[in-house]
């Protein structure tokens, strides 16, 4: 598990996620998710590696479906990008 692993095997796990499911949030950077566990355990190793961040979950009228995402404090982006293995 994830969770239980080294600091270094955790930045690699958030960068190949960010990689793959993360991108621009307005005018900065996160993640976007459909499962709210996802979410949650993501932001646990958030905490872990002392990266700012906060949740949010929306609803996708079009789609009728809940969608959840993280996006990193503004003032923690730079850090992200310059020390996490993208």
């Amino acid at each position: 598990m994830i969770m239980n692993n080294n600091k270094l095997i955790q930045k690699n796990f958030i960068a190949g996620f960010f990689d793959t499911d993360g991108g621009r949030r307005g005018n900065g950077i996160g993640f976007t998710m459909k499962n709210q566990k996802l979410q949650l355990d993501t932001s646990i190793l958030l905490n872990n590696l002392n990266i700012k961040h906060y949740k949010e979950s929306w609803l996708n009228k079009k789609y009728n479906s809940r969608y959840y995402g993280i996006k990193i404090n503004t003032s923690q982006t730079k850090m992200f990008l310059y020390e996490f293995p993208l």
